[in-house]
């Protein structure tokens, strides 16, 4: 009767010591997952810096274009009015 009690023992601790192992080889899985994903997070995190840094050249070119445009209409505009003026003061 105490052979069956020590069988039960090692039946238990077996399937003990089987739920440890698929819980470790579980973990390496996941351990394994979570590197791919921070790994492509990493990656698609460069490419948006580098996006961002482009973005960033061009909205100073576009400011510098901006600000040549509004400086030559305004400076149109002015002349324009010189002009009107002095037809008005001819008249």
């Amino acid at each position: 009767m105490g052979r069956i009690w020590l069988v039960r023992v090692d039946w238990a601790m077996l399937l003990w010591f089987g739920l440890l192992i698929a819980d470790l080889i579980a973990n390496i899985i996941q351990t394994r997952s979570n590197q791919k994903v921070k790994k492509a997070i990493v990656e698609q995190n460069q490419l948006v810096r580098e996006q961002n840094d482009m973005i960033i050249k061009q909205n100073g070119r576009l400011a510098t274009v901006i600000v040549r445009v509004c400086s030559k209409s305004v400076r149109d505009r002015k002349a324009a009015e010189e002009e009107k003026n002095k037809e008005e003061s001819e008249i």
